[in-house]
């Protein structure tokens, strides 16, 4: 009955996603960015920042490094809701800091992307600034800097954590030739459907009072809705590593950074990624597309369950970058 229910889901949201013309991407062409400075903030912790023409501005990223600075690929690792604005990987609650030291890869975070969702927008956010580009920048403008700025092998893999979750599947399975994995830690994959849809536009707006979500997305029937929802890509995504992982919300340390236990509202979150994370498996399964899962038994929606993941998922991830 589950796995009749799922295939039912997929076949109707993609017709309607059709039905209404949402199948262009609304990324464009772009010329690549343009590698602006490069110095060192910690050890083996880089800040470089480039020039995207997408978004006229230059963005800041953090970018930790392998131990001796050789040739290696390169791990794209997205923020949450601040958009790498105090949440950056380099926190010390993520551990990955510490964890990358002795790995060989680059571990690449952009920052500056509140409330964006790391995605195309369709117009200019009076509040934000600026029109978000970010998919074009992460596919088309920051790889080449990268690849520019340091000695790499070119095999990427790109992850995300909470709000970013979703669109590093999203850009898993349509830039299947510049990624070569993905992950969702403690995200929705599943976002065309009309409650994801209210809460991903209702974290926006409480995330950044006065941004305009109808800005990315343009309303409720657009084909960004369509083109930024994994779950309606199952058929690009078979055969690529995919990891997910979530937990049911109950605070404890570890994996949590901090005591959350006065804090309901993350395990609210957390319990919602988690039932967002089922769906996303029971649509995979029914489409036969294979994943890794990791079932956190505790923690909520915290730093420190983000990092413990992203460390669980790095096995898989390793294999497809061909490094260790």
């Amino acid at each position: 009955m589950r796995r009749h229910f799922a295939k039912t889901l997929v076949a109707a949201t993609t017709a309607l996603a059709v039905g209404f013309g949402l199948n262009a991407a609304p990324a464009e062409a772009a010329p690549t960015g343009k590698l602006v400075s490069k110095r060192w903030i910690g050890n083996q912790l880089m800040e470089v920042k480039v020039y995207s023409p997408s978004m006229k501005r230059t963005i800041t990223n953090q970018v930790m490094t392998p131990p001796n600075m050789g040739r290696a690929p390169v791990f794209y690792l997205l923020s949450g809701m601040f958009g790498g604005n105090g949440d950056q990987w380099s926190h010390p609650a993520s551990g990955a800091r510490k964890f990358f030291r002795n790995k060989n890869v680059y571990v690449v975070n952009p920052l500056g992307a509140p409330s964006t969702y790391y995605t195309d927008w369709y117009r200019e956010d009076r509040t934000l600034g600026y029109k978000p580009m970010w998919e074009t920048y992460l596919t088309q403008e920051l790889p080449p800097a990268i690849a520019r700025a340091f000695k790499t092998t070119g095999r990427n893999a790109i992850a995300g954590y909470s709000m970013s979750a979703g669109t590093a599947l999203a850009l898993l399975a349509h830039h299947g030739k510049l990624y070569d994995a993905g992950a969702s830690y403690s995200g929705c994959p599943v976002s065309a459907n009309p409650l994801s849809q209210l809460v991903i536009m209702n974290s926006m707006v409480i995330n950044t009072p006065g941004v305009n979500p109808l800005n990315a997305y343009a309303g409720f029937i657009s084909p960004a809705w369509y083109h930024y929802d994994p779950a309606l890509h199952l058929d690009k995504l078979r055969g690529k590593p995919i990891f997910l992982s979530a937990s049911l919300g109950k605070p404890h340390m570890p994996p949590d950074d901090h005591d959350m236990s006065k804090q309901p509202d993350k395990s609210m979150v957390e319990f919602g990624a988690y039932l967002c994370t089922g769906l996303f498996r029971g649509m995979a399964n029914a489409a036969g597309v294979k994943y890794e899962y990791f079932n956190q038994p505790y923690g909520a929606h915290s730093f420190g369950q983000f990092g413990q993941a992203m460390r669980k998922s790095w096995p898989m991830i390793a294999r497809a970058l061909h490094t260790r």
